[in-house]
C-alpha cells in the first residue's frame, strides 16, 4: 500500500509533500466546485477523525487537507 501512495505521490499530483518532508498536502478535486451539504459534513467529520484543525479552499475549486503524516495517507483516502 505504500508503494501506491508513493505512486500517487509522483505521478497524479493528489498528494503533495509539504516542506517539512514528514508532512503532506492532500488535494481533494471538486468537479465544477459544488459540494453537497453531505459531502462537506463528510469532509469534516473525515478530518476531525484524524486530528486535522483546518481545511484549505484554493481557487482552483478543490480542498486541501494539509499536514497529513504518512501512516495516515491510506485510512484518509479510503474515508474519502
Amino acid at each position: 500500500e505504500m508503494n501506491r501512495i508513493r505512486e500517487l505521490i509522483e505521478r497524479k499530483g493528489g498528494i503533495i509533500r509539504e516542506r517539512n518532508s514528514q508532512l503532506y498536502t492532500i488535494r481533494v478535486r471538486i468537479p465544477g466546485g459544488v459540494l453537497t451539504p453531505d459531502m462537506v459534513l463528510g469532509i469534516g467529520r473525515i478530518t476531525r477523525r484524524l486530528g486535522i484543525g483546518s481545511l484549505h479552499i484554493t481557487t482552483r475549486q478543490t480542498v486541501e487537507i494539509p499536514h497529513i503524516e504518512q501512516n495516515k495517507i491510506p485510512s484518509l483516502l479510503r474515508s474519502l
